[in-house]
């Protein structure tokens, strides 16, 4: 409504820290916006605050020991806030991470939405001089079929978005927990997709970037011959001055559709990421890649005869069990 002020009523501060990948870092933001909408400010993660919020990482080890040195580190700096714990390390060891003294509330990777409602509930008990029991709001994957739909993030600063059209992950390669930390593939349904491209369009960003879980996994699940290709195509027809991005894509799922897709129109980044892990086809067996060192090379000089200037960009992993120097 024209001449609208809204008048948000002051709810106190809020720190967030981030550990782990962009689709955490864009969940983060989308978390971010919700509590700024509820009148909490955002300030520093070392700064004084009433509420943590800390994004965890479960993708090795080490970060899942990162994940527990940010919790501890909070709840050092400020004992009588509210701290919050989040993402794929709460969904995969809730218990662990609620074994910490001093964790008030734990959140995997869904119903993330109510968030912002059991803070509050927990904040007000805390200022009123009452002590509760920790919240356990992890629910189970399976429980929750649906693609979770948070608020696009807000930072007119910038002139990059990330639009997340996707989540979860049914590849089960042998190294990786992501998929029992997110589920299966669930995706944004291409209506949202483009509705939400619009609205970033509209705010003045001039490249967005595609990302998720399993990107190039988008739309196996939904009816009808959906995927990314077929995303694509749909979202060039959009007017405004603009440019897509693909964050990481699978090998496997790189199509000759896909590829014609992305060489058809300026719009698409000259840039595909693709996760080799390994150049050896016994250990790419091992790990359960479903490729082989020829068939990626072949992706790889296919894409490029397509899309000239294309850059290349891939994650290879070093030290998988089994794997010696003659690997």
């Amino acid at each position: 409504m024209n001449g609208a002020i809204w008048v948000v009523e002051y709810r106190g501060k809020v720190a967030f820290h981030t550990l782990g990948c962009k689709v955490n870092q864009e969940e983060t933001a989308s978390l971010m916006e919700m509590f700024r909408k509820r009148g909490f400010q955002l300030v520093d993660f070392k700064s004084p605050a009433d509420i943590y919020v800390i994004n965890t990482c479960t993708v090795t080890h080490t970060a899942d020991q990162k994940s527990r040195q940010m919790i501890r580190r909070a709840i050092s700096q400020q004992p009588d806030a509210v701290v919050a714990v989040v993402g794929c390390y709460s969904q995969v060891s809730p218990h662990d991470v609620l074994s910490i003294p001093g964790v008030d509330l734990v959140v995997g990777t869904r119903g993330r939405v109510k968030i912002v409602d059991l803070v509050e509930d927990l904040l007000e008990k805390k200022r009123a001089g009452k002590t509760g029991k920790e919240v356990n709001a992890v629910y189970s994957l399976e429980s929750e079929p649906e693609f979770e739909q948070l608020p696009l993030p807000d930072n007119p600063q910038r002139t990059r978005a990330f639009l997340k059209i996707e989540d979860g992950c049914d590849q089960y390669c042998a190294y990786c927990i992501i998929p029992y930390a997110r589920g299966s593939v669930r995706s944004l349904s291409p209506e949202l997709v483009k509705e939400q491209l619009g609205e970033l369009i509209c705010a003045g960003y001039r490249e967005v970037v595609l990302t998720g879980v399993h990107t190039s996994a988008y739309g196996k699940e939904l009816p009808g011959s959906v995927n990314l290709a077929a995303l694509l195509r749909d979202l060039d027809k959009m007017p405004g001055d603009f440019r897509i991005r693909l964050s990481s894509v699978e090998p496997v799922d790189v199509s000759e559709e896909l590829l014609d897709v992305l060489a058809s129109s300026p719009r698409f980044c000259r840039h595909l990421h693709l996760p080799l892990q390994s150049g050896d086809d016994e250990i790419l067996e091992k790990m359960d890649r479903p490729y082989t060192t020829r068939e990626y090379r072949e992706l790889f000089l296919r894409a490029a005869r397509m899309m000239p200037g294309l850059a290349v960009t891939t994650d290879v992993m070093v030290g998988f069990p089994g794997e010696t120097d003659r690997h």
